[in-house]
């Protein structure tokens, strides 16, 4: 695995799938973007810095090597061995990465100003009680008292181990997005497509992101074979805006928790979506399957019960399609922060390294999406593993 940060060097434009607000003249930025900008745009850094983008428009596949190995012979075919396996942000003032804080942990306003955490967790209700869904458990909130939630908070890496461990947060594990960027509204106008000459009534306003002093894109990637080793620089978002690519000191370490710290769990466990989910069965993940009344997941000897999710709104994912020149299907994806809570049948939660070093996909073409090898290479489908601590895994 290889930790990289890219460092925009002026704002950048995220265009998602939300069309034009205004009357249809203001686009908006979204943060964090998909995974797959940042694959995209390594990708073809690589191809560049390492001499091969002419061998490949010449012959149409990449000559022997490391960029061949990674990205395959044909990289719009995605049958090498690179993906895309995190993302976030790099805080220098903090010395840590931050991401958006997973659907389990709710974040209100206390009376002073400062964030309060509560959590969510499975609670059934009985046979005699029905909730209308498909799962045993609902997530219900810890909380005391009522609040109203407070939107755009992150949290450290070092604070989402320790959730993810059953631990507490502190409020001092979270930033809000207002420290981190600001966003910047742009002119346009639009062109006529055969003079290039401005066309009447056509002008519009995109919004920028641009990352406050000291902050960082943080990607890590998986199967590179090493071909991001040394600085450069890329094009990145819309209208392909200049950012620099550093390789990560020692110090910058991937989000989630180590193998070794959920290796002896019994009873239950968390799987926490770390980028959006693609799922051939809407919110129900790849190798959860209908046993009856029951949802199970099969991952090499582990045989585990979904009882529980907290699942946020679905959204559109799409993007574009460079080597055919046209836009990529839209899917419907689960947002990243979902999570899903599960009982353990049989076998050892040590199996469920597989999820995170391949993501969770099907086991055979039957069972996948279409197009699911580049989005996989794209980073999609990238999970977090989380312990499940409480009576109700037992």
């Amino acid at each position: 695995m290889t930790n990289l940060l890219v460092k925009p060097v002026e704002p950048v434009s995220f265009r998602g799938n939300v069309g034009f607000s205004g009357g249809g003249s203001v686009g908006r930025a979204m943060m964090p973007p998909w995974p797959s900008t940042f694959a995209g745009a390594l990708r073809s850094h690589a191809l560049v810095q390492h001499g091969v983008l002419e061998p490949l428009v010449r012959t149409g596949e990449l000559p022997g090597g490391p960029v061949r190995e990674a990205l395959g012979p044909k990289p719009s075919e995605a049958r090498g061995t690179f993906r895309l396996s995190a993302l976030g942000l790099w805080c220098e003032r903090r010395e840590r990465v931050v991401v958006p804080v997973p659907a389990d942990l709710v974040v209100t306003e206390g009376p002073d100003g400062e964030p309060v955490l509560s959590s969510l967790g499975p609670v059934g209700l009985g046979v005699e009680v029905h909730h209308g869904g498909p799962l045993p458990m609902i997530p219900a909130l810890r909380a005391h008292g009522r609040a109203k939630p407070s939107r755009g908070w992150w949290i450290t890496d070092e604070g989402l181990a320790r959730h993810l461990a059953g631990g507490t947060v502190a409020p001092g594990d979270l930033v809000h997005a207002r420290e981190l960027w600001v966003r910047e509204l742009r002119p346009g106008v639009g062109l006529d497509a055969q003079t290039r000459s401005a066309e009447e009534g056509r002008l519009f306003t995109t919004e920028y992101v641009r990352l406050r002093a000291g902050m960082a894109f943080f990607v890590a990637t998986a199967g590179d074979r090493g071909i991001f080793e040394g600085p450069g620089w890329l094009r990145l978002g819309g209208d392909g805006r200049i950012a620099q690519v550093v390789p990560a000191g020692e110090s910058v370490r991937a989000p989630g928790l180590p193998e070794k710290d959920w290796r002896d769990w019994n009873g239950g466990f968390r799987v926490v979506l770390a980028t959006p989910g693609l799922f051939r069965q809407g919110w129900v993940p790849d190798r959860v399957r209908r046993d009856g009344e029951r949802w199970m997941l099969e991952v090499g000897d582990l045989r585990a019960e979904l009882v529980c999710a907290a699942v946020p709104r679905a959204e559109a994912i799409s993007g574009w399609n460079m080597a055919k020149r046209r836009p990529w299907p839209v899917l419907r994806a689960v947002p990243a922060g979902a999570v899903y809570w599960f009982r353990i049948e049989d076998g050892c939660v040590e199996d469920l390294q597989r999820l995170v070093e391949d993501g969770w996909w099907g086991t055979d073409d039957s069972g996948r999406i279409e197009g699911w090898r580049q989005r996989r290479a794209q980073g999609f489908n990238n999970v977090w593993i989380g312990r499940w601590i409480g009576r109700e895994a037992s």
